[in-house]
Order: structure tokens, then sequence, then C-alpha cells
């Protein structure tokens, strides 16, 4: 059995050619409320119950699978100027201005953000056994060690963006509304709730939340709010979703000056989902939807069987961020092959930044290609070591694109 020190170094040669092993298609597409999956046992639970037709169109109305425009601008340019630059051809295309930018984190950098802890009449902040310092440390800490690489939100992102970014949490204590959780309309749109949360520490508590505009652009880039009590369901309110603020409160609601556009909703613990602690996985999840990134899993059981097979965070939340993710926020750049047969050593994905993946161009014209390969040395190191990868070594991933941001269709 390799030591962790042999499995850092290991480098796996390969003669490049096409086997997939695995396969995802992606849509470009507009912002979307991202939602944590559901397990096995509650999507059954809702076929029973008569749920799951409802859940399932509720989920694809709201486009969970798409990638934010500006991010899935920024790649398609990255993959122009990677193929024009080592193949010396020039693209057949005519560029489109990018999209405006709708909220949510850089990718790179310290980036600033504020969590808020949500209690209720009936559901207290004390009631979750989750105190304030311990949000803290598994946010912004060294966290618990023992559920390494989930020890803390932070240390997570360091070491994925092979230290490019670097998360900072402001956590606000407990706040207890002074009415039952009940009261809360039970609907995908309620802001009330969040504006009294806004009212009392912005007001009241005189807090300063321009810090958490990243990059001056007049807005807040993510608020992330743990409430107290239990979830209802997959695709349901009380669930752990990433979400856009309504137009007209994006419009009309300014804190310190500055606008809304996206907040992270979540539970602060939940032992059904195997939250028995702070929720560190579900918070890293749903951060990946914040910098940009779709679910990789299917809300319809009618959809191609596999998809990437839970082998990511925004899948199954385990294991790190792919290859294509990373290349997607800029955290890394592939070697690219366009053409011929190359020999090419990659180092393990997990610690390497630079050499650890490919992209590859089979079919590549002077035309906008719709698909190419990335393929990455997934040793189980790193945030891959507690990861449902099967086993150490290549991952070929081939990427669908289904529409062209830069082309009108």
């Amino acid at each position: 059995m390799d030591s962790e020190d042999t499995k850092k170094n290991r480098s796996t040669g390969i003669g490049f050619w096409a086997g997939i092993m695995l396969m995802a298609a992606l849509v470009w597409g507009s912002s979307a409320w991202a939602l944590h999956p559901p397990t096995p046992e509650q999507i059954e639970e809702y076929r029973k119950d008569g749920t799951l037709e409802a859940r399932i169109r509720m989920a694809e109305e709201l486009g969970n699978n798409k990638v934010d425009p500006k991010v899935a601008y920024d790649t398609q340019t990255r993959l122009i100027d990677l193929y024009e630059k080592s193949t010396g051809n020039r693209l057949n295309i005519n560029r489109q201005p990018p999209p405006a930018w709708q909220g949510g984190l850089p990718t790179r950098g310290t980036v600033r953000i504020p969590i808020f802890l949500l209690g209720f009449q009936d559901y207290t902040g004390q009631s979750t056994g989750i105190t304030f310092q311990n949000v803290v440390n598994k946010v912004n800490g060294a966290g618990d060690t023992a559920e390494f690489p989930y020890e803390s939100v932070r240390n997570y992102y360091l070491r994925s963006s092979h230290n490019q970014l670097n998360i900072s949490g402001g956590v606000y204590s407990w706040f207890d509304m002074a009415y039952p959780r009940p009261q809360v309309p039970d609907g995908y749109v309620n802001e009330g709730v969040i504006l009294d949360l806004l009212k009392f520490w912005g007001n009241t508590m005189k807090q300063d939340f321009a810090q958490y505009d990243n990059d001056n652009d007049g807005t807040i880039d993510t608020l992330v709010i743990l409430w107290a009590g239990p979830d209802n369901g997959w695709a349901n309110f009380w669930w752990a979703s990433q979400r856009p603020f309504t137009e007209n409160f994006s419009n009309n609601v300014t804190v310190s000056g500055k606008k809304l556009k996206k907040y992270i909703w979540m539970w602060a613990k939940n032992e059904k989902q195997g939250d028995t602690d702070v929720p560190v996985k579900t918070m890293i999840h749903e951060l990946g939807h914040a910098l940009g990134l779709p679910d990789y899993y299917d809300y319809d059981e009618k959809a191609p069987a596999g998809g990437i097979g839970g082998l990511d965070m925004m899948a199954g939340t385990f294991g790190d961020h792919n290859c294509f993710s990373k290349f997607m926020l800029d955290w890394i750049t592939p070697q690219v092959i366009a053409s011929g047969n190359q020999s090419v050593v990659l180092n393990p994905s997990g610690t390497y930044q630079y050499g650890s993946s490919v992209l590859a161009f089979p079919n590549a014209t002077n035309q906008i290609f719709s698909e190419y390969f990335m393929i990455q040395n997934r040793y189980r190191i790193g945030n891959d070591s507690n990861s449902r990868n099967p086993a150490d070594g290549l991952l070929i991933c081939m990427w669908m694109l289904l529409q062209h941001p830069m082309q009108k269709v």
C-alpha cells in the first residue's frame, strides 16, 4: 500500500487516446437556485407519497443544472484562447459581449462572506447545540481534523483552489425571531424573514455590511443563513439551496448602501442528512454554486444514467471539485492537445495546480467546437482523500457544450 507521501508525488504517464470513463452534459444558461442533492431513500419516499413529480418539476423550472452566465462566458473565452494559442488557428466565430454579472462570489483572493444564525420561538438557536464559536471554527479555523478533508470551509477551498481562494466568514451570533417558524410562509420566495434579520443586525446592532462587496460592484456578493429546525424535503422551502432575491427586493432593498442579489439558505444542523454538527460539506457545496458552478446530478430518473457518478462535491457532496470546475473558476490551466499522438505525465490533481490535467480537442476545426475531453490524475489525496472514487488514477471526462454563449441560438 502506498504511503500518503508517495501518493502526493505519484505521477501517471499516459499515451493520449479516446477512452471515456465518464460523461456529463451541461447547459450554459441563466443564474439558478442550487439544491443540495436528495438521497435515494428520499427519492423513494417522494415517489411513494406522490410528491416526486412536483418536486422534479420545481427543480427543473429553477434550472439548477445551469452554470452562472458570467462563469460560462469566461470559460469559453479561455477555451478559445487556449485553442488558438496551441494551434495557431483563429476560430471563425462572432464573439458576443459578456453577460451582465448577477452577483456571486469572486473565485480568487480573500473573499468575505456574512454568515447569520437564525432561530425562532419554537426552534431556538440554543436548541441546535451549535454555538457561535463552533461555526467560526468550522468556517474559518482548523475545524475538526478527524473530519478531513471537510474539517473547515476555508481549508477545503484553499486546497481546492491551490491557495487562490481564501474564504473568510463573518459570523453573526444566534438571533431568535419573536415568532414561531410556522409563521414563515412555506414558499420558495419569502424574503420577509431575511429582511427582519438584516434590520436587526443593520439597524439595531449598527453592523456595516459594505465589507462583503468583495469586487466593489455595489452588491453584497452572497449571504449565508443557517436556520434552526428540520427540513421539509428536497426542492422545498426548508431545504439547503442557493437562491436569488426577487428583482423587486434587489432593486429596492439596500444594506449599508449595497444591493443584494443572492443568498444561501441552509440548515444549521440536520442529522437526517448526516450533518450532526456545523454542516461544513453542505456549505462547501452551496458556496460552489455561489462561485458559479452547477449541480452535477439529474433530477429526473428519465435522464440518461451516469452523470458524473457522484464523483464530485457538486454531485454527491463528496471529494474535490473536478478539473473542469477548477478550469471554469480559473484555478488551473490545463495542458492542451489539439491533434496527433502525445505522451503526457500527469501529477495528482489533489496536490498539484500545474501538470495535473489535460484538455483535448480530438476533432478541432476553425469552427467553434461542441465537445472536448478533460483528463486528470485523481489520486485519493487532498480533498479526494475521503471521496467515492473507486480507485486511484486516471479520470477521463467528456464535456458536451450544448449551447455556446458567444453565439445567438
